[in-house]
């Protein structure tokens, strides 16, 4: 087993941090704020496209092939397409 730098593991624990921080944040914005349950009608066809197509895609292809360049793209896909889409969609500087 390579060992990586104590850096290479505090970004991902930090990584990690911030996505379970996200995921409460968002849940709870989900069952407090947004009460009508489905909000799938929001939802633009880019935005389908996005989350429901290539994201899952990429995702569920580490599961058969966990090597280095599936991990890149899935890395890329969420990490620079679908979090900064987000960020643009919602106004964010």
């Amino acid at each position: 087993m390579r060992l990586f730098p104590k850096v290479v593991y505090l970004s991902l624990t930090t990584f990690l941090w911030e996505e379970v921080k996200h995921t409460e944040f968002f849940q709870r914005f989900l069952d407090e704020v947004a009460e009508e349950g489905d909000l799938s009608r929001y939802h633009s066809p880019n935005y389908r496209a996005l989350f429901y197509e290539e994201l899952q895609q990429t995702m569920y292809a580490l599961l058969s092939d966990p090597s280095t360049a599936p991990q890149a793209k899935a890395a890329v896909t969420y990490n620079m397409i679908v979090a900064l889409v987000t960020l643009y969609l919602t106004g964010c500087p």
